[in-house]
């Protein structure tokens, strides 16, 4: 997590680690950023690297994801504006999109961290790994907020896996009338182990 920005090469290593503790803490990993001297012209900004885990390496392509935000950054790295979740999906659908466009198999093991340059707090996370996002074939997709844990972002569930995870939670609640709504994003979190 990030206490203060810090400038472009030396940012991208600040989140990738960030995005290494986070990932560790959450899939039971041990990970750690490879070091790397400077800027260079390979895929991966960063590789996050195990020797106990399979795979024992995974790029990691760092990338800013609302270039809007940045640019209304005051003298103090402070964002004035306002923006809700759906705003927040959109730029992440955005900066997906734009960073898709390169070979299947490279991005089929590569992590895509999205860096936001505010903080979004806990409520609009929440709604973000509740919704679904199209991962554009990358292994997984993070977002990282500024002074803020990273956190990963998921593909659609298909509908019937929620159904029969709400219909099971709700049957342990001894089946209440008029919680469906409930149940139904309970059972999201639970598939995506939140």
């Amino acid at each position: 997590m990030r206490s203060r920005r810090v400038e472009g090469f030396d940012e991208e290593g600040v989140v990738a680690k960030a995005l290494a503790t986070a990932r560790n803490t959450k899939r039971g990993t041990r990970y750690i950023v490879q070091a790397k001297e400077k800027e260079d012209s390979d895929y991966a900004d960063r590789v996050l690297i195990s020797a106990t885990d399979d795979p024992k390496k995974i790029d990691v392509q760092i990338r800013h994801f609302d270039t809007d935000v940045i640019a209304q950054l005051n003298k103090e790295g402070q964002f004035a504006g306002a923006r809700g979740s759906v705003d927040l999906a959109e730029g992440i659908t955005k900066a997906i999109v734009s960073k898709a466009r390169i070979d299947v198999g490279t991005k089929s093991r590569a992590i895509l961290l999205l860096q936001i340059p505010s903080a979004i707090g806990q409520m609009a996370r929440k709604q973000l790994q509740r919704m679904s996002f199209d991962l554009k074939g990358f292994k997984e997709v993070w977002v990282s907020p500024f002074r803020e844990e990273p956190f990963e972002l998921f593909p659609p569930i298909p509908e019937d896996w929620i159904a029969v995870a709400a219909c099971y939670l709700w049957d342990k609640a001894a089946r209440p009338w008029g919680d469906d709504q409930k149940f139904w994003f309970a059972a999201i979190d639970e598939i995506r182990g939140l």
